[in-house]
């Protein structure tokens, strides 16, 4: 077996510091290739097989408060783990709300993937939150990472659900649990949790983006993303 490690040094926020190795497992037989990318310090060590889901991770702490950092690598982990890169990120039994702003949902489900489509709207989260107060920031991107993991099937295997359940209530129900989950380690209270989760399950409501401003900008990150995935497929059918 032979290994080749690349390191690199992650000095990307004032609260973390990161060293990255990358390491690549090749077998005796030269066909099967391990990959494994290790995030650490002195007290932390993180593990991840994909580089994506690697970098995902920098990106979202560079831009979140600590009281988010283990939920944020559970999550990862589980994205990873249920393959969200072969997950279709538009299904007409979740997603009618769309109906009414795009006409094209037919491309969208055959050219974006859920692992793309979450990192577009935490980009555009990014985007729309700069100028704002850090905690708020911290909120929307959180919620940009985990607001469609009601469209994975597995999220039915850790969160009880009822028949024809809406996937951003089962979002919120899983981030529920990964929060409660953590408490400890990422020190999140109650009231915490109630709050985003009250928030994530009613985005898509009207009624519920005019009672919280946070709901709206997570809103407009999630349609803006969807605007530039439209013009993405239809460059991909040649339109």
């Amino acid at each position: 077996m032979k290994t080749l490690k690349r390191q690199f040094v992650i000095i990307d926020n004032n609260w973390l510091r990161l060293k990255l190795t990358e390491s690549i497992l090749n077998e005796a037989n030269g066909k099967t290739n391990k990959k494994q990318i290790l995030l650490e310090n002195d007290e932390i060590k993180i593990s991840f097989r994909s580089t994506d889901i690697a970098n995902l991770f920098l990106k979202i702490i560079t831009h979140t408060q600590e009281n988010y950092f283990y939920t944020i690598i559970d999550v990862l982990h589980d994205m990873e783990n249920w393959e969200f890169k072969y997950i279709r990120s538009v299904n007409p039994t979740y997603d009618s709300h769309l109906k009414d702003r795009f006409t094209d949902l037919d491309l969208l489900e055959k050219h974006i993937m859920l692992y793309e489509h979450t990192e577009n709207v935490i980009d555009e989260a990014i985007e729309l939150t700069k100028d704002l107060e850090f905690g708020i920031k911290s909120i929307v991107i959180f919620l940009a990472l985990i607001h469609d993991f009601g469209k994975a099937d597995k999220v039915s295997n850790v969160v009880a659900f009822k028949q024809g359940e809406r996937h951003d209530v089962l979002s919120a129900k899983y981030m529920r649990l990964k929060l409660k989950q953590n408490m400890e380690t990422d020190s999140i209270e109650k009231d915490h949790i109630i709050a985003l989760y009250n928030i994530l399950s009613n985005h898509h409501s009207k009624e519920g983006r005019e009672i919280n401003y946070i709901a709206n900008i997570f809103y407009q990150a999630d349609i803006n993303a969807r605007k530039k995935e439209v013009k993405k497929a239809k460059e991909k059918e040649g339109l």
